[in-house]
């Protein structure tokens, strides 16, 4: 195949010549390693981990085991008239207790997206793998927190 520039029929040694002008994409990233100054660490140098304890070792995910019981701190990820999902840092998210969201709704109306809030592990687990979850009962043990708290300020409790 002949190429036609300017007018001009290139010759067979033009072509060579053509295509030792470019280069091939190793040479390319050559170049711009060696023109960057950022330093280049070889992939040797780099251990990747060979077991599950150095793999966690080196994430910065935290595994948050939980029982029966605690008292957790968490993120609300979803809200609806028959379930609250919180993000509590376990493996996944817990939800609340269908039958205990009748006796907590002026609660549940003011509850928003990325509010936190603290809730009462009732079970580790349920039949879908999720963390089952009271806040009702954390409530409570918030109320008592607030009463042990005024008694040693010594001021009054208003609800």
């Amino acid at each position: 195949m002949v190429k036609i520039t300017d007018n001009k029929k290139l010759t067979t040694d033009n072509k060579k010549q053509e295509t030792n002008n470019f280069k091939t994409e190793k040479e390319l990233v050559k170049e711009s390693v060696k023109s960057s100054k950022i330093p280049i660490v070889p992939k040797k140098a780099v251990k990747e981990p060979e077991t599950m304890e150095e793999l966690m070792a080196v994430s910065e995910y935290k595994f948050k085991g939980v029982k029966r019981g605690d008292f957790v701190e968490g993120v609300i990820r979803h809200v609806s008239g028959k379930e609250i999902l919180v993000d509590i840092g376990a493996k996944t998210e817990g939800i609340v207790q269908a039958v205990e969201i009748p006796y907590i709704r002026d609660f549940i109306s003011r509850l928003k997206v990325g509010d936190t809030i603290n809730c009462y592990i009732v079970s580790p687990e349920n039949d879908e793998g999720q963390v089952v979850l009271s806040l009702r009962k954390a409530s409570m043990e918030n109320k008592w927190e607030d009463v042990y708290k005024a008694q040693k300020e010594n001021s009054i409790l208003l609800y």
